[in-house]
C-alpha cells in the first residue's frame, strides 16, 4: 500500500489497491526522481518541486457512462486495449481516463515535453491495467 516512503503499492488488479503504482515505476516512466506525497496516489519531486509529476485518481463506473457530460475537450485513445479518452488542457498536457471495471484518471507533466508527458501517461496506464 502507498505510504510517505514514497513506495506505492505492490500493484494488484486494477481497483484492488488504492496506489497500484510505486514511485520506482513512475520514476522510470517520468525519467526523474519522484515520490508518493503520502495523500494517495500522487508523486512528485523530492524537493517539494512540482514537476514532473503523476497522479491516479480512482473513479466510480459513472464516470465513464457520459464522457460528453463533462464539458472538457477530449478525444477517444487507442491502443490501451480498453476505452479510454485523452484530455486536453494546457495546464496538464497528458490526462487518460481509462473506462474498465475499476475507472481511473492518470495525469503526468514533464515540462516543457508534451510527447514525453503522453508517453508516461500511456505507459504509466498500461502498468495498472496489468496489475503492475
Amino acid at each position: 500500500m502507498s505510504g510517505q516512503d514514497g513506495g506505492g503499492g505492490s500493484a494488484g488488479a486494477a481497483g484492488t489497491d488504492p496506489c497500484p503504482l510505486t514511485a520506482e515505476e513512475v520514476t522510470a516512466a517520468l525519467g526523474a526522481t519522484v515520490e508518493n506525497d503520502g495523500t494517495g496516489c500522487s508523486f512528485y519531486p523530492p524537493d517539494e518541486g512540482t514537476n514532473p509529476r503523476a497522479v491516479l485518481v480512482r473513479l466510480p463506473p459513472l464516470a465513464c457512462e457520459d464522457v460528453e457530460a463533462t464539458g472538457l475537450a477530449h478525444e477517444p485513445y487507442d491502443g490501451l486495449g480498453v476505452d479510454a479518452y485523452l484530455y486536453s488542457a494546457p495546464a496538464v498536457p497528458a490526462r487518460i481516463l481509462v473506462c474498465t471495471d475499476a475507472p481511473f484518471d492518470l495525469s503526468t507533466e514533464i515540462a516543457g515535453d508534451e510527447a514525453a508527458s503522453r508517453a508516461a501517461t500511456e505507459g504509466l496506464a498500461r502498468l495498472v491495467l496489468e496489475g503492475g
